[in-house]
């Protein structure tokens, strides 16, 4: 079982970005938040490992577009030194570490379509959010569809 939650962070408090509806920050680039990952139980990403949510996953997507997790695909933190790779193994399984730590592994199309649908979730909830950058994020969905329709 694979779970993907977003969140943003707020004076110190992390709320779950479904259930968010304030208004967003101008600079939202510099957003913070963070975006959890767990699989089978293990915690691969936890709220420790914030950083500015929307561009992890902007960089998420993208790297994951480019590859479909079937090489090597290292995905950076935007503003710290940690970085998450995904390793494709036999049987079409990925390997996940986090700086350099292996921590589990899983089906390959199971987690690209976590992805796509948490993923999703994020960029409708900030169209909804937003006042004026709907463009931007509906350009993101678009891309977070076009990569689902590829793994389908």
């Amino acid at each position: 079982m694979i779970t993907i939650e977003s969140y943003f962070k707020f004076n110190n408090e992390f709320v779950n970005a479904c259930d968010y509806n304030g208004v967003l920050p101008e600079d939202d680039n510099h957003l913070d938040g963070a975006i959890i990952l767990i699989i089978n139980g293990t915690p691969i990403i936890t709220l420790q490992h914030w950083d500015y949510v929307i561009v992890f996953w902007r960089f998420i997507i993208s790297e994951i577009s480019d590859t479909l997790l079937q090489k090597e695909t290292k995905v950076g933190f935007p503003d710290q030194p940690s970085e998450i790779k995904f390793i494709p193994v036999l049987g079409d399984r990925v390997l996940i570490h986090l700086d350099d730590k292996k921590l589990t592994s899983v089906d390959r199309k199971e987690l690209l379509k976590a992805i796509t649908v948490a993923a999703k979730t994020f960029f409708s909830k900030l169209i909804e959010l937003s006042s004026n950058k709907k463009d931007v994020y509906q350009n993101q969905l678009t891309i977070v569809k076009t990569l689902e329709e590829r793994i389908n």
